[in-house]
C-alpha cells in the first residue's frame, strides 16, 4: 500500500488496484456490509436533502451516517479490503474533522 499526495486529493490515498477484483466478492457475499453501504449512503442523501431544507436534524443524520459509515469501515478491514478500509476510514476523519471546524467557527 502506498501513500501518495495526488491520491489524498482525489480521497482515495491508498491503492486500491489490488483488491479490485476480490471487493465485489466480499459485498455480494456478504450482506452486512452490502447493507452498511447501502445504509451509508441513504443517510449521506438525507442528510444532503435535510441540509438544503434546512432542517436541524440535518447534523443527527449526518453523524448517525459517519458511525454507519465507520462501522462498514471495520467490517472491510475485517473481511480482508485493507487499501478500501483505510480509504474509507480516511474520508470518515475528514469529515468529522471539517465538522468539527465549522463548529468551532461557526458555533
Amino acid at each position: 500500500m502506498k501513500l501518495r499526495l495526488r491520491d489524498a486529493l482525489r480521497l482515495k490515498p491508498f491503492d486500491e488496484s489490488a483488491e479490485s477484483g476480490s471487493a465485489m466478492f466480499v459485498y455480494y457475499s456478504s450482506p452486512s456490509l452490502m447493507v452498511g453501504a447501502v445504509v451509508t449512503v441513504l443517510l449521506a442523501v438525507a442528510a444532503a436533502g435535510l441540509a438544503i431544507a434546512g432542517f436541524s436534524q440535518a447534523m443527527d443524520t449526518i453523524y448517525a451516517g459517519l458511525g454507519v459509515g465507520a462501522i462498514t469501515t471495520g467490517l472491510e478491514w475485517n473481511a480482508g479490503l485493507k487499501a478500501r478500509s483505510l480509504n474509507h476510514l480516511f474520508l470518515v476523519l475528514l469529515v468529522l474533522g471539517a465538522l468539527a471546524v465549522s463548529r468551532a467557527v461557526f458555533g
